[in-house]
């Protein structure tokens, strides 16, 4: 019998939250055995095969996927505190919905269009130089980005929304070899927070080869010039004021906060300014939930591809469970199959 992917059973246990004495616990063998199993250096029984299917909730087939992990997490935008396992099961998450970008791909064409790289590291250029030359390619409109999502979908990039099950990681960009870029992005944050976690990760793709001290720094740069040009918002950013940063936020669908870095990092308010706006709105109660709420902007690429299998390729669900290795339920839940849903004729 064809051996189990060891790949895939790490990716199983972690993607639900367990560790390996955890899971070791619940198909009660010893947590040593387990570890073999997921290095490849013991075969797992059928008998026991069944019982891992049954606890993961992953149909039989998940587990003899080929395939390699890729763990990026590391190098992406996140709280320190975020813990190692939480960590592993992102991970482990975004590894099975890059399987199933592939897989929906390998069947439907998009449209790619080039995403420009400039090695920021080998450059005389600025991020914020960047941010005005990919303006420019992809001729945005002057004035704020009506809907960033649907800018970077029309340019052939792929936008993921997942419950992280924490407000730790706002999202991260990653380049696979074969796939268009994916930016992976927090479902449960405010819009004016997707909207800049879009355009930061975007800042990686087209500016980050590798991971640097500096990467941050220089992502936060781009995103603050993509969504808000200077030549365009600095003469907006004297004489700032709770009910002014509200209005501006309106226009240019970021946080009063970014609106705040912007003014400060183009020298239009002082330190002391900037720790008396922040003070404001701390005590209005605005550090934790700013007013005026930016709508959150639906992707529609990865629905798309959901769609035309079902629709244009005649898949049933139960085709698109064994497609994708998921039990029927948890697809279903996933890609938010309702209305279109075609059961087996």
């Amino acid at each position: 019998m064809t051996p189990i992917n060891p790949n895939m059973l790490i990716l199983a246990r972690q993607s639900r939250g367990y560790t390996q004495q955890q899971l070791a616990n619940l198909i009660d063998i010893d947590q040593g055995n387990l570890s073999k199993m997921e290095q490849g250096l013991l075969n797992i029984p059928p008998k026991l095969i069944s019982k891992v299917t049954q606890c993961l909730s992953y149909p039989s087939a998940f587990f003899y996927e080929p395939g390699q992990i890729y763990n990026g997490i590391s190098y992406h935008r996140k709280r320190k505190s975020l813990s190692k396992k939480h960590l592993d099961k992102i991970d482990a998450i975004i590894n099975i919905r890059k399987i199933h970008l592939q897989k929906l791909l390998n069947s439907v064409e998009i449209k790619m269009i080039d995403f420009p790289f400039v090695d920021i590291e080998n450059s005389d250029k600025t991020p914020e130089m960047i941010a005005q030359d990919l303006r420019q390619y992809w001729k945005v409109p002057k004035g704020p980005i009506e809907n960033l999502t649907r800018l970077i979908e029309n340019f052939g990039g792929v936008i993921i929304e997942i419950d992280f099950e924490t407000m730790q990681v706002d999202g991260f960009g990653i380049l696979f070899n074969e796939l268009p870029p994916v930016i992976f992005i927090n479902k449960t944050i405010p819009g004016d927070r997707i909207r800049f976690t879009l355009a930061h990760e975007l800042g990686h793709i087209v500016m980050h080869s590798f991971p640097t001290e500096t990467m941050e720094v220089e992502a936060n740069h781009f995103a603050n010039e993509f969504l808000m040009p200077t030549n365009e918002i600095k003469p907006f950013l004297t004489n700032l004021s709770l009910p002014k940063l509200a209005d501006l936020k309106r226009y240019w669908k970021v946080s009063m906060a970014a609106i705040i870095e912007k003014a400060y990092h183009l020298n239009q308010i002082t330190e002391r300014k900037r720790r008396f706006l922040y003070t404001q709105m701390g005590k209005a109660g605005y550090r934790r939930k700013e007013p005026i709420e930016i709508p959150r902007e639906q992707t529609s690429l990865v629905k798309e591809l959901i769609d035309t299998h079902l629709t244009d390729l005649n898949y049933t669900v139960q085709d698109l469970s064994r497609l994708l290795l998921l039990n029927e339920n948890e697809l279903m839940a996933i890609y938010q199959i309702y209305g279109n849903m075609r059961l087996v004729k």
